[in-house]
């Protein structure tokens, strides 16, 4: 290993440890304040919505053909009608994000698991593995709670997830650190 690719490896793992303390902050704050977390969440998918609407009503008029030009613009419409009710209507927002949290949890968990015996024997694959039999559970919980859990289980389940995926990410990066002070010695 030359001394540029024992750098690089230092780096990356420095970036990954301050991901991960990052993303653990954020998940104590989501976990402390379920309700701010919920709302935020609606109020970015909201924006996001409301851009990209904009952004397809905006490239409608740039189409060749008046049917692709009328089909770009109703895709672009339904985006910002989409993005108006869910920051108008959060809590109807919330019930359709509490269903795409719970299959986006599950199936992120299915693939941590599946990553963590690609990297297995490897240092820190069972964080790995916790960390993605956790997000199932999440989604399976959230799932049974439906509608009901509101604004705090989303707050809160993205809060857990944080916290553990930044846990992950933080002890994977400490591992690099560690190889790269291994094989500049």
């Amino acid at each position: 290993m030359t001394d540029s690719d024992v750098k690089e490896l230092k780096q990356a793992g420095g970036s990954m440890v301050f991901l991960g303390i990052l993303q653990i902050i954020v998940g104590i704050l989501a976990i402390l304040a379920p309700l701010a977390a919920g709302k935020a969440v609606v109020w970015v998918i909201g924006v996001v919505l409301i851009v990209l609407g904009g952004a397809w009503l905006f490239g409608a008029f740039k189409e060749d053909s008046f049917g692709a030009g009328a089909v770009t613009f109703l895709g672009g419409l339904l985006y910002l009608v989409c993005g108006i009710l869910v920051i108008l209507h959060p809590l109807a927002g919330l019930g359709f994000l509490g269903t795409l949290l719970a299959i986006f949890l599950f199936m992120r968990g299915i693939l941590q698991i599946q990553g963590a015996f690609v990297v297995k024997p490897e240092k820190g694959w069972g964080w790995l593995l916790f960390g993605g039999i956790l997000a199932i559970l999440l989604g399976v919980l959230l799932m049974m709670n439906w509608p009901l859990g509101g604004m705090w289980a989303i707050g809160v389940f993205i809060g857990i997830e944080l916290l553990f995926t930044g846990m992950t990410v933080l002890f994977f990066g400490g591992d690099l650190r560690s190889a790269a002070k291994d094989a500049g010695a």
